[in-house]
């Protein structure tokens, strides 16, 4: 079989071959479950609706991170990659501010 000839079932996802994605897979993986506890933990101790914000962002950053498992090219995983830092920080930022406002 020619390397032209290769199906679609032969092509391995990028984060099998690059060592960073890989590692910033499982760190954006853990910052969004980390600040998703976080957003749980607030809710049940403050009750106060702001804490939805870090919550809903932290599900969105969790979510797009696993669509990087799937990516075969450099461009989305690029584009991933920073959609994925977006919502991990500002899930962050969020959970802060919503500390601050429920305490």
């Amino acid at each position: 079989m020619a390397s032209s000839d290769r199906s679609d079932e032969t092509r391995v996802p990028l984060i099998w071959h690059d060592p960073i994605l890989r590692n910033g897979y499982i760190g954006a993986w853990i910052l969004g479950v980390v600040f998703g506890a976080l957003s749980v933990l607030g809710l049940i101790r403050y009750p106060h609706w702001i804490w939805a914000a870090p919550l809903a962002t932290a599900i969105v950053a969790i979510t797009v991170n696993l669509r990087m498992r799937r990516i075969e090219s450099r461009g989305p995983a690029i584009l991933l990659g920073v959609a994925t830092l977006v919502c991990v920080v500002g899930a962050g930022l969020l959970a802060g501010l919503a500390i601050r406002i429920a305490h």
